[in-house]
């Protein structure tokens, strides 16, 4: 799908697609396809894992403004579609950020700690040309600046 009518693509056999502002994100995947695709051939937690870690990692370097919380990732195959959701704890033991599908199946970013959920919008459900109002659920970078320190910290 592509913005503004997110009108639905054809994608081939291992292939793969961002939408959105981290649409840049192709190249990194493109780069790293063989580790995300065959890591753990078939095993959909391993190749979400994968590509979550790819998608953050270029996000951090590249200072994409981002909405924050994990990413929400489906995965296409004979099958079907399958929502992939996840949960980090940071660090082992701490806050517990998730991202599901609900009964109504809509993505749900929560904070499990404080009992704090938001519910993602569909990208056709966003009006771009009069959205105004920023809403981040940057629980998950915040736990991460208190375990790891802020990044740009000079070193000790």
């Amino acid at each position: 799908m592509r913005s503004p009518d997110f009108l639905p693509e054809y994608l081939g056999p291992l292939d793969f697609h961002a939408i959105g502002s981290g649409e840049s994100v192709m190249t990194q995947i493109d780069r790293e396809a063989d580790w995300i695709f065959a890591g753990d051939e078939g095993n959909p937690f391993v190749e979400t894992m994968a590509l979550r870690e790819c998608v953050s990692n270029f996000i951090a370097e590249t200072n994409i403004q981002t909405v924050g919380g994990l990413y929400p990732c489906i995965r296409l195959d004979s099958k079907g579609a399958q929502l992939i959701g996840d949960t980090v704890e940071i660090p082992l033991g701490g806050e517990r950020i998730e991202l599901n599908v609900d009964q109504t199946g809509r993505w749900i970013q929560r904070h499990l700690n404080s009992s704090t959920e938001v519910p993602l919008m569909l990208p056709w459900e966003i009006d771009f040309a009069s959205y105004k109002e920023s809403q981040t659920f940057d629980y998950l970078k915040e736990a991460k600046e208190r375990f790891h320190g802020p990044k740009d910290r000079p070193p000790s």
